[in-house]
């Protein structure tokens, strides 16, 4: 379980999601390997690419989501930078 991000704890514990979800870039979007902006970015989305939502969780204000890309990466996207098709 994560303890720390970015320097401060977790209010909330990771979400596993019920059902895969799928989603797409708003705009682009950089994929994460931690969910904060202290982590390192993995990739960048393009508007309209797919993602699929595997966890999310709550920090702060802000929720990330893990996602699976369509190459099998796994990282940490913002969810105000995603959609729903």
């Amino acid at each position: 379980m994560l303890e720390k991000v970015g320097g401060g704890a977790l209010e909330e514990s990771l979400s596993p999601s019920p059902a895969p979800s799928v989603w797409v870039a708003r705009v682009r979007a950089r994929v994460r390997a931690g969910p904060g902006t202290t982590h390192p970015i993995l990739r960048v989305l393009r508007p309209g690419e797919p993602v699929i939502e595997q966890a999310r969780v709550r920090i702060g204000e802000e929720e990330w989501l893990h996602v699976r890309l369509s190459d099998g990466t796994t990282g940490w996207v913002r969810s105000d930078l995603l959609k729903r098709p």
